[in-house]
């Protein structure tokens, strides 16, 4: 199998949309949990109203608070990490092999067994090779010339490491 190269470098847009698919896709943050959040914001407003400030009224308000702010965070430190690290603007540079991927980077090359991943997950964002679910390379959607090259890459990657986890995130919405 011929070994397939990859350069580029992270726009802030592939970089922030992709975290934020991933956190979707992680669990992390999902629609429902937007959902509750919002619907306890009402219930509290509901229950102010309703029976003025109480003790349970304002533990329920501090934690919407901290829910509405951890989710802000998970909103704008996407955007925030990518500003702050010099590393994501740099040329990135794959090549993936049968045998494992070699990154380049300006300051260090490095190469990876393809049994080192437990996940790939193709996505409308990207693929994602994931080593667990806090380490992975992200390699966006416009990198691909074709759905062969992303076909490749997948069949590279399960013969590399049958146990690998292939899932096809395309058509889930979250």
């Amino acid at each position: 199998m011929e070994p397939i190269t990859l350069e580029f470098t992270y726009s802030k847009e592939d970089y922030v949309q992709a975290m934020r698919r991933f956190l979707r896709l992680t669990k992390t943050i999902s629609r429902l949990s937007l959902f509750f959040l919002a619907v306890a914001a009402v219930a509290d407003v509901i229950f102010l109203a309703m029976f003025g400030l109480t003790i349970e009224n304002i533990i329920l308000t501090v934690m919407l608070v901290c829910c509405g702010v951890m989710l802000l965070i998970f909103h704008y430190q996407p955007a925030r990490t990518y500003d702050k690290s010099p590393r994501l603007k740099a040329v990135q540079h794959y090549e993936f092999s049968p045998e494992g991927i070699t990154m380049k980077t300006a300051s260090a090359t490095s190469q990876v067994k393809w049994n080192l991943f437990s996940y790939y997950w193709d996505d409308v964002t990207g693929v994602y090779l994931l080593q667990n679910k806090k380490s992975y390379i992200l390699l966006p959607a416009r990198l691909f010339s074709s759905d062969d090259q992303r076909q490749a890459l997948q069949q590279m990657a399960v013969e590399g490491n049958p146990d690998i986890q292939y899932k096809d995130f395309r058509l889930t919405r979250v």
